[in-house]
């Protein structure tokens, strides 16, 4: 123990920039999240209110262990806090909000170097979406997390060596399982990428190992297994099949909605969106366009087809029109922006490789641009969307206490 705390304490020595700016702007995004969470609205939507009540027992969750990572969090909250206000019953979803910008950012560390990954994240983690979903009580913002926690577990699969990281990443990977619908891309990364079984396998070393690592595993999703023998029809929903299916016009409708959302016409429901807002901003929609032509150009690298497997399957998820909704292609979208910011850079750079001026004329325009973004969108959320009138007639469910 003193030998790991000898090993922090130099760490920080040596980087006490880095770990101070981390901290500075842990401490600012907690904090946004947390900002008027629960008055920005006053009341819940029914939506919230349904899930305030399924999460205020246990018997709910082990009959329906769907969505457990949000819903155990939201129980465990809810059973030590008596007041069951507004605040208190959205308090678990800024929890997985910064979590996935933590997935997120760790991603984009790792695909595109740091400026990228900074840059990135601060449009990601202060995009409207984001604080749309972060700060609403319904099990959406799962959808956030789950993208890129998965993405980051390929990579942290084989960086990381046997012990205690290891079993937390089969354990995240229990849990992502219990979101409807994330099956199907845990699959899809498997077949794309199948040397990660064979590495962890391999990392495992002893019997013991595997032994332990393949019965965590199962064990996690004992209560899963359990109540889907128990109540067949869960499997409908876990797989993110709808409970009815629409028509075939429908279908199509959602397919071109999975694009037209983002660039042209956002979603209709006000509880969760200022109606008809396209979800990105005309920076973002920039650089998404510079992102599609990086992947274009590199199309045949691995990484392409995992995020357009990924994008396709969540598309036709969210077309089928059941469980799954337009945030499992959220992540994968910024990411498409995020690679555009740093096929930018990167050109940028190449046309100015050693003139300081230039590359701090560059760097300051694209921090100008990135700061006006985020107002904007700090803006759409807590200024435009909750004086809209649509809004206030969907807040109008005082919490169940």
């Amino acid at each position: 123990m003193k030998l790991v705390l000898k090993q922090i304490r130099k760490y920080i020595a040596a980087h006490w920039r880095i770990v101070s700016a981390i901290a500075v702007g842990s401490i600012a995004i907690c904090a946004l999240m947390l900002f008027r969470l629960g008055s920005t609205t006053g009341s819940l939507s029914p939506a919230e209110y349904q899930q305030q009540l399924f999460a205020s027992s246990w018997h709910h969750l082990l009959n329906n262990p769907l969505n457990l990572p949000l819903t155990a969090t939201q129980w465990l909250i809810l059973t030590i806090v008596p007041h069951h206000g507004v605040t208190v019953t959205r308090a678990a979803s800024p929890i997985f909000g910064v979590l996935a910008m933590i997935a997120f950012a760790y991603v984009l560390r790792r695909w595109y170097g740091v400026r990228s990954a900074i840059y990135g994240t601060v449009l990601f983690g202060l995009s409207s979406w984001l604080l749309h979903v972060s700060r609403y009580a319904a099990p959406d913002v799962l959808y956030l997390w789950a993208v890129p926690t998965l993405l980051a577990l390929t990579i942290a699969w084989e960086r990381h060596k046997v012990g205690f990281t290891h079993y937390l990443l089969i354990t995240t990977l229990a849990l992502l399982l219990y979101i409807p619908g994330l099956i199907w891309l845990v699959v899809a990364v498997l077949l794309l990428q199948p040397h990660l079984l064979a590495v962890s396998w391999r990392k495992l070393g002893s019997a013991a190992g595997r032994t332990g690592g393949v019965g965590l595993f199962l064990l996690l999703l004992v209560p899963l297994l359990v109540a889907m023998v128990r109540k067949p029809l869960l499997i409908q929903t876990w797989v993110g099949l709808p409970a009815h299916f629409g028509t075939p016009g429908d279908f199509v409708h959602g397919l071109l909605h999975s694009v037209s959302f983002f660039v042209y016409k956002g979603p209709t429901s006000a509880a969760v969106w200022l109606p008809r807002l396209p979800i990105l901003d005309f920076f973002c929609m920039v650089m998404l366009l510079l992102g599609g032509i990086f992947y274009v150009r590199h199309f045949r690298a691995p990484r392409t087809r995992m995020l357009l497997a990924m994008y396709l399957i969540g598309a036709l998820l969210f077309a089928l029109g059941g469980p799954v909704g337009i945030s499992i292609l959220v992540p994968i979208v910024y990411l498409m922006v995020a690679a555009g910011f740093g096929y930018l850079l990167h050109e940028w750079l190449l046309v100015f490789p050693r003139n300081p001026l230039a590359r701090s004329l560059g760097f300051g325009l694209l921090g100008i641009a990135v700061t006006l973004t985020c107002v904007y969108n700090l803006r759409t959320y807590f200024v435009a969307w909750p004086h809209n009138p649509a809004t206030k007639a969907a807040f109008h469910k005082s919490p169940q206490n």
